[in-house]
């Protein structure tokens, strides 16, 4: 710390180094550790090996990016305003907004993390990013099922609507294919109606 420090005052040229290198390990860190946070975080949480299939949506990636985003937009604008302050002999004002306003990155990442989908024995399960808790389908509480895509030979989501008028668009993954027969399966066993593909669906 002492290296930010010059006769017991934060040296703002040390201090704007430091933020520049931070920006730019921010910046970077945007695509990758997502990718490091979903793989070994969010396994490490939420992943049981009872789970046919235990995935994370496109969104908890964007949203653990985004935090890293935005953390990185708020060094820049500090250190945009810092210059052009500093010309004016001025200080930069309300530095505490700033560190306030980094502190959303902690529940952009966290909601990210807690952003996933999967199913098992018991039927479909997933976390969406706005909700603070875990939505289950079981397989006898599922009307109907309907692929979705743009055509016959793409299957883009598989729409699952519950009894009660909710719905869960998801993706038809890799990992989805391997464990189709096993989902199709205990569908049939509910007596669960696929219906024929659609390109629009009509969600409830």
């Amino acid at each position: 710390m002492s290296i930010l420090f010059h006769r017991g005052r934060v040296d703002p040229d040390k201090l704007n180094k430091l933020l520049i290198s931070v920006l730019i390990l921010a910046l970077i860190g945007s695509f990758f550790l997502p990718f490091v946070l979903i793989a070994f975080v969010q396994d490490a949480l939420y992943f049981s090996e009872h789970h046919w299939l235990f995935l994370a949506p496109t969104s908890a990636f964007y949203a653990i990016g985004g935090g890293l985003i935005w953390f990185a937009a708020l060094i820049l604008a500090y250190i945009v305003i810092y210059h052009i302050r500093d010309r004016k002999d001025r200080d930069v004002p309300h530095k505490w907004a700033f560190l306030t306003a980094s502190l959303f990155m902690i529940p952009m990442i966290t909601a990210g993390i807690a952003n996933y989908y999967y199913i098992d024995e018991s039927g479909i399960h997933f976390s969406g990013l706005t909700t603070i808790s875990e939505t289950t389908f079981h397989w006898y509480e599922i009307e109907t099922v309907q692929p979705v895509g743009e055509d016959d030979r793409y299957i883009a989501y598989y729409l699952f609507t519950s009894k009660n008028g909710e719905y869960y668009l998801m993706p038809y993954t890799q990992d989805f294919s391997q464990q189709r027969n096993r989902i199709m399966s205990a569908l049939e066993e509910n007596d669960v109606p696929v219906l024929e593909q659609t390109y629009d669906p009509d969600l409830p």
